[in-house]
């Protein structure tokens, strides 16, 4: 996502107009970018209107949340993994070819 394109949004959340920063909400929330999260603190600590201050809690944290898990989800073994698994299949064809 380009910045300049985050930027339009994150000047809407400043807008005086409660349904303009609403809006510019759900579409950071569509968005999911981790950039955002610390305008939606800023949201969360200042708007004047509760129902937003609860909204941008929201999306803030399942941005969060997304942001590690995708962390969290193994990328595949490195070479070096992949080859020291390859040497304990190895050595464990090795040893019941012994076995018989």
């Amino acid at each position: 996502m380009s910045n300049t394109h985050l930027k339009v949004w994150f000047q809407k959340l400043q807008n005086p107009d409660p349904s303009m920063r609403k809006s510019a909400l759900e579409n950071l929330e569509i968005m999911g970018e981790p950039e955002t999260l610390t305008w939606l603190a800023d949201v969360f600590l200042n708007d004047p209107e509760p129902a937003l201050r609860e909204q941008a809690q929201r999306i803030a944290k399942a941005i969060y949340y997304q942001q590690h898990q995708q962390a969290a989800i193994p990328k595949g073994a490195t070479p070096a993994e992949q080859e020291q698994a390859a040497s304990i299949l190895e050595q464990a064809r090795h040893r019941k070819a012994k076995r018989g």
